[in-house]
């Protein structure tokens, strides 16, 4: 994917200012930045439920800038929103097969969900229980699983790590290597920046809307930009 010159915000208020990113296929790519940074808002745009006011998304050289969310999925593109996003009055494994709703998906649904119980053995164990009576870490699971049921050839996840107990984010991002090397592109946002610069291959800093850094996680601590744009 290749963003170009990307501008968005909500009503009159301009919130993106000319963003450039590229996105290397089955690659981490992060996306870090203070609170207030566009970071949320830069994910929206991407997927299409913050429309954006111009600029150009480039994926598979198609430009897909206007195309609404539904056609991005189908395009092979699923969204992590930031929180917990379960149906909790249904079981683990309904919420997971929701997930597969595109023809493709469906036709790859059982190898898709002995991944996602590899990945989380705890929803093998509680497939049959109410999403809703899982712990915090769980529910986190399960939505960043039920995406993985859609196929995606990238996915976008907010603050996957958002109030999550130390050994669950251990767990989060030990995941989100695994299915990099399913060969699933991946753009993080996370404030986690310790564990970011660990498991991603390039790393773009986002700071009032505008690009202000990217390289290499070395390239960023060696330039000085954790320091000073994250103040750590």
């Amino acid at each position: 994917m290749k963003i170009r010159d990307l501008e968005s915000g909500y009503g009159s208020v301009q919130i993106l200012w000319g963003v450039d990113m590229s996105l290397r296929e089955g690659a981490i790519t992060a996306l870090l930045g203070p609170n207030g940074a566009g970071k949320s808002t830069l994910l929206r745009s991407i997927f299409g439920t913050v429309r954006p006011w111009k600029g150009s998304i480039l994926y598979r050289d198609e430009d897909i800038l206007h195309l609404p969310p539904h056609r991005k999925v189908d395009r092979g593109i699923a969204l992590v929103p930031e929180g917990r996003h379960v149906f909790a009055g249904m079981t683990v494994k309904e919420n997971l097969l929701l997930g597969a709703y595109r023809k493709r998906a469906r036709e790859r649904m059982e190898g898709n969900l002995g991944l996602v119980f590899s990945l989380f053995p705890i929803l093998e164990e509680r497939q049959d229980q109410r999403a809703g009576t899982l712990s915090g870490g769980e529910q986190q699971m399960l939505t960043i699983a039920r995406s993985l049921m859609a196929s995606p050839e990238l996915m976008m996840l907010d603050e996957p790590s958002q109030g999550l107990a130390p050994k669950v984010v251990e767990e989060v991002f030990s995941a989100l290597t695994r299915i990099r090397e399913e060969g699933v592109t991946i753009l993080l946002v996370e404030q986690n920046v310790e564990n970011v610069l660990s498991i991603a291959d390039y790393v773009y800093i986002l700071n009032e809307g505008r690009v202000v850094g990217e390289g290499r996680p070395d390239e960023i601590e060696k330039a000085g930009l954790r320091k000073a744009y994250l103040g750590l």
